[in-house]
């Protein structure tokens, strides 16, 4: 299932620039990418008791309690995504 996904996001991101990279609750990623002036969003929660990937049509960031990650890779563009063999993740690669 993790290799269909990444299959298809793959399809979907490469190409995009990452435009943002934050969080604002505890253990959760967003990822908002830009690709024709369409906008593209991955949320990504991490917790002990639970782990997941949802793709909202929107977002909204909050005003307060939210933070840059990785603020070095901001508009770089995704090259590739794919999993790792035998490995329960996903790897964007940039530029």
């Amino acid at each position: 299932m993790l290799r269909q996904l990444s299959y298809r996001l793959k399809d979907r991101l490469t190409g995009a620039h990452l435009h943002s990279c934050y969080s604002q609750d505890k253990d959760e990623l967003v990822m908002q990418f830009v690709f024709d002036n369409q906008e593209f969003f991955i949320l990504a929660i991490m917790r002990s008791d639970l782990s997941m990937i949802r793709i909202p049509t929107n977002f909204s960031r909050a005003r307060k309690n939210s933070v840059n990650l990785f603020p070095e890779i901001n508009g770089a563009q995704v090259q590739d995504v794919f999993c790792f063999e035998n490995e329960r993740c996903l790897c964007l690669e940039f530029e």
